[in-house]
Order: C-alpha cells, then structure tokens, then sequence
C-alpha cells in the first residue's frame, strides 16, 4: 500500500510537474506576446516620436532662417531709417539756407520797388523840369510876341515883353 500511495503521488506530483511545465510555457508564450506587443507599441511610439522630433527640428531650423532673416531685415530698415534721417537733415538745412535767400530775395525785392519808386519819382521831376525848361523857353519866345504863357498847370505866367 505504501507502494501504490508513493506511485500514486508520485503521480500526481508529475502530473503537477507536467501542468507547471504548460502553464510555465504559456507564460513563455504569453510573455513572448507581451513582449512583442510593447516591443511594437514601444517602436511605434518611438517611430512617431522620431518623426515628430524630426519635425520639430526642422520648424526650429525654420524658425532660427525666419529669425535671421528678421534680423537682416531690421538691420536694413536701420540703415534706411538713418540714411532717410540723414537725408532729412540735409533738406532740412538746405531748406534754412533756402529761406535765407528767399529773405535775401524779399529784402532785394524790397530795395527793388524803392529803387522804383525813386526812378518814378525821379522821371516825375526830369519831366517836370523838362516842361518847365520846355515852357520857359516858349514864354521867352512868346513874352518876345506879346503872348500870354500858361505853365503846366494852368497858371498865367505872364504876357509882359521886355
């Protein structure tokens, strides 16, 4: 009895064996399963985050050419901005120098009209005097005839002969 209750446990200890031996290679399987799907996962993840790390390295090359050529821009409208000011001074003083001629010119044509106005007065007194000169010489002619003489402006100048 002894015999059969050892062969009987001995049985069924491999039969444990035998079911450890199957469920420890379905954990193997199963395991090996496991594995390969995070491995999948994990390279799918790790694929995607290349690609994205790939992206993002190129939106930051983008963005440094973006920034670079902002930076050549702002340098050029600098320069523009300076050389407009420049320019700005310079007609700006070129204006001032413009204003001092045109009151030079205002004080020219000031001495202009005056000189005119003296020419005119002038002319005024040369025809005066040459009427007078003119009337004198024919009341000499017409006091020598006996005639009334009437100066420019109306006035009897005399009619005596002498």
């Amino acid at each position: 009895e002894s015999l059969t209750l050892a062969k009987s446990e001995n049985s069924r200890l491999r039969e444990k064996v035998d079911q450890f031996s199957r469920d420890q290679s379905e954990w193997e399987v199963a395991s090996k399963e496991m594995i390969e799907n995070v491995k999948s996962s994990m390279q799918g993840s790790i694929v995607d985050l290349e690609n994205r790390l790939r992206v993002a390295n190129e939106s930051e090359a983008k963005a440094h050419l973006e920034v670079d050529a902002l930076k050549t821009k702002v340098g050029d409208l600098e320069k523009k901005i300076h050389t407009h000011r420049v320019d700005e001074e310079l007609l700006r003083s070129e204006l001032r120098r413009h204003e001092s001629v045109a009151h030079q010119l205002q004080a020219f044509q000031k001495q202009i009209e005056t000189l005119e106005s003296e020419l005119e007065t002038t002319r005024k007194k040369a025809s005066r005097a040459d009427s007078l000169h003119t009337d004198t010489t024919s009341k000499s002619s017409s006091k020598e005839q006996g005639e009334s003489v009437v100066d420019t402006e109306g006035s009897e100048i005399g009619t005596d002969v002498e």
